[in-house]
């Protein structure tokens, strides 16, 4: 089966992307309303591992006022308000966003909203802005965009946690290496940031 390749020639496969669009309402509304929890963010131990890397990459800091974008169904939401004050959560589904409100429905720090953050950011300033596995949903105009709002809505003392997959998904407009690689080269431009951690494990970054 290998012999027709044991020639000098070196072949490339590649997989087209199936969506050079931003993924809107209609992808998230179907993927929850078919399973609540599509990614098993409850009870993945990858992701709970993400989870409590994520949080510590933040270094024991506490916040005042803390953005999630992409809250899902709450699991990272409750992890978060147990180091800021008071919490914005944000979805596009709403089926995503009443699982959330059930989850977290002892705390009494968070506030969930759905919004679509590419028409509608959230007004007011933030000392953490949360953009974990949401950047590769966007087209790269879209994604230009959801990052000058970041700029402008983050607290001067502020902190941006990004955290995304990194393995080629067809679905998504972009990869996670490339919504880093977008940010770091738009926070060079825009200046006044310092990169606090960088850390990139077998499937994510």
């Amino acid at each position: 089966m290998l012999e027709p390749f044991n020639t000098p020639t070196e072949y490339f496969f590649l997989t087209k992307r199936q969506h050079l669009e931003t993924l809107d309402t209609e992808y998230f509304e179907a993927l929850y309303t078919t399973k609540i929890d599509p990614w098993n963010f409850r009870d993945s131990t990858y992701e709970q591992s993400k989870y409590k890397r994520s949080i510590k990459a933040l270094k024991g800091d506490c916040y005042r006022n803390c953005l999630e974008l992409g809250c899902s169904i709450g699991i990272q939401t409750a992890m978060l308000s147990q180091i800021s004050d008071q919490v914005l959560a944000i979805d596009i589904s709403m089926t995503a966003i009443n699982e959330a409100k059930a989850s977290c429905s002892n705390l009494d720090n968070i506030e969930f909203k759905v919004a679509d953050i590419t028409k509608d950011f959230p007004a007011g300033m933030f000392d953490l802005i949360t953009c974990c596995e949401i950047g590769y949903y966007l087209n790269p105009m879209d994604l230009s965009v959801l990052f000058k709002n970041i700029d402008e809505h983050l607290s001067p003392d502020g902190k941006l946690l990004l955290v995304h997959w990194t393995p080629f998904v067809p679905e998504y407009p972009l990869s996670g290496d490339e919504v880093h690689d977008n940010f770091a080269e738009k926070a060079k431009m825009l200046g006044g940031y310092e990169e606090l951690s960088n850390e990139r494990h077998d499937l994510y970054r």
